[in-house]
């Protein structure tokens, strides 16, 4: 018998990026775990393909497709949410983007390789710019019902170096003191704010489209972790389930690792 406290019946979790990866594994997960899903992405078709695989677990899911850069689109998914649900006890702030380029030309790069403005703002935008659109649509709801969940999608590269990864690496440090800022703001009003950083999973965001198939699994394979295997998607959803559940109540402005991730090897 699974501890009452560990369940999530009866809850409304808006999930971002939820079309794959990580995203989706989480939406799903909560949905096993009894939550109603708002699932938000750009992609509506993919989108669609979570919403429906959600709805064969018994549970509704509203898919909402929603570019989280954008201010007004994140205010409209939010609304349509409180319309379709009455509530939001849930968010998870998962959309992101990777994109690794040196910061300026180094021996042996093109010009073409180098970080341009519009790449950094892209990436700060994806990562760090729409949670906080998310927090400040969302908490109004939260702040009124004085209680709620806020998981934000965090990364090693917020507090370690990483090779050719500065945009990354910002924006999910600048996430990380957010959580706690945040955390530390919404006490009054019981509204825990954590962040979660899933360590090495496979999904396409380590994946390099300009590599070959076979030099791209190469490199991949090379990134080890201390427990010598990648993550499982499932066990990701299973980590954010625990931080949205009541059994997390004690906990806020953390910062929970997956994998032997916050060994610092560097």
């Amino acid at each position: 018998m699974v501890l009452k406290e560990f369940g999530l019946d009866g809850k409304v979790a808006i999930v971002t990026g939820a079309s794959r990866g990580i995203g989706k594994a989480i939406a799903f997960i909560m949905a096993e775990a009894g939550a109603n899903i708002v699932a938000a992405a750009r992609t509506a078709s993919a989108l669609e393909q979570t919403a429906k695989e959600i709805r064969q677990l018994g549970r509704k899911c509203l898919a909402v497709p929603t570019d989280v850069t954008k201010l007004a689109q994140v205010e409209k998914m939010v609304d349509k949410a409180i319309a379709e649900f009455g509530k939001i006890d849930i968010l998870v702030n998962n959309a992101g983007i990777d994109l690794r380029k040196p910061a300026v030309a180094v021996k042996g790069a093109s010009a073409g390789s180098v970080l341009t403005m519009e790449e950094w703002n892209k990436v700060l935008d994806t990562n760090l710019h729409a949670a906080f659109f998310c927090c400040q649509a969302v908490g109004r709801h939260m702040i009124k019902q004085e209680s709620g969940k806020v998981i934000n999608i965090g990364a090693d590269e917020g507090e370690h170096d990483g090779l050719n990864d500065v945009a990354y690496a910002v924006s999910k440090a600048a996430l990380l003191r957010f959580t706690k800022a945040l955390a530390e703001e919404w006490t009054p009003y019981h509204i825990n704010v954590n962040m979660m950083t899933p360590g090495l999973q496979r999904t396409d965001i380590w994946k390099n489209p300009e590599l070959a198939p076979k030099e791209n699994e190469r490199r991949l394979q090379a990134m080890t972790t201390p427990l010598g295997r990648w993550g499982e998607l499932r066990e990701a959803g299973l980590l954010a389930v625990f931080l949205a559940s009541d059994a997390s109540n004690y906990m806020t402005g953390e910062v929970i690792r997956l994998g032997g991730s916050g060994i610092d090897s560097h």
